[in-house]
């Protein structure tokens, strides 16, 4: 739901977050 760093919101949307913090 947080589209700040779209790369994998499709599928790892959470991941994706927590790999960019």
């Amino acid at each position: 739901m947080l589209e700040d760093d779209t790369d994998t919101a499709a599928v790892g949307d959470l991941p994706s977050v927590m790999r960019s913090l």
